[in-house]
């Protein structure tokens, strides 16, 4: 009987193959090398590349935000199906996470105990995202959107 992966793996592996995908492509549309975007978003090269060949589940929402505002993209569709220019006023999907995350956990009755139990990540670690104290991992990201039904670029997205 062949292996079946848990939905949330397989979520975390589309998602990191979208990241990877539209990492390439942003670098591409700039002729641009690991290097110079390296130099440019002030993240480490090897972090670069790890990210590219779609290794690095624990990329930081910090790191995310980096790779965008250096190539010159909304974090959100870093991980989303199109790349999308960053507006000159754009707000950081760090800013806007904790008040999405709240909006949508709300809209669907949730405490954060019980979004702790759906998505297997501690209350302590939600509260902190909805406070703004913490920055949260693309796999943490991942498994709530996964737990709340939505996506990991619609919980990054502002406005």
């Amino acid at each position: 009987m062949p292996s079946q992966k848990h939905p949330e793996a397989a979520n975390l592996e589309t998602l990191l193959e979208a990241l990877a995908a539209n990492l390439r492509e942003a670098r591409a549309r700039s002729n641009w090398s690991t290097r110079v975007l390296s130099q440019q978003s002030q993240v480490d090269r090897r972090t670069i590349q790890r990210i590219q060949d779609g290794s690095f589940p624990g990329v930081s929402l910090g790191t995310l935000e980096a790779l965008a505002t250096g190539l010159g993209v909304q974090t959100s569709s870093l991980v989303g199906p199109h790349l999308a220019p960053r507006q000159s006023a754009a707000v950081l999907a760090a800013e806007v996470l904790p008040a999405n995350l709240v909006c949508v956990r709300l809209g669907h009755g949730l405490s954060q105990e019980e979004l702790a139990a759906a998505s297997g990540v501690p209350r302590s670690v939600i509260a902190a995202i909805e406070t703004g104290t913490r920055n949260p991992a693309l796999n943490t990201l991942a498994r709530l959107a996964g737990a709340l039904g939505t996506t990991v670029e619609q919980l990054l997205t502002g406005g």
